[in-house]
């Protein structure tokens, strides 16, 4: 990333909990020292990540709406 005067790191996801009590997670970390320590760049659970609605069955994105776009600076 030398020379990058602003990187970031940039995705899009959807999620749907399974029921109001998921908490499945979201962590994205950054290491400066090849993994032995990390710094929580993004770290969410269950409500605070999901793009649709709670469904008891299998979810498979049904339209753009239900896609989250994050650009996370890596400085």
């Amino acid at each position: 990333l030398k020379g990058t005067s602003a990187p970031k790191l940039s995705f899009d996801y959807a999620y749907a909990q399974r029921s109001v009590t998921s908490l499945d997670r979201l962590q994205v970390g950054l290491s400066r020292n090849c993994g032995s320590s990390f710094t929580a760049l993004f770290n969410k659970t269950g409500a605070d990540i999901a793009t649709a609605p709670v469904t008891s069955l299998s979810f498979v994105p049904s339209s753009d709406a239900q896609w989250k776009h994050l650009d996370i600076s890596l400085t």
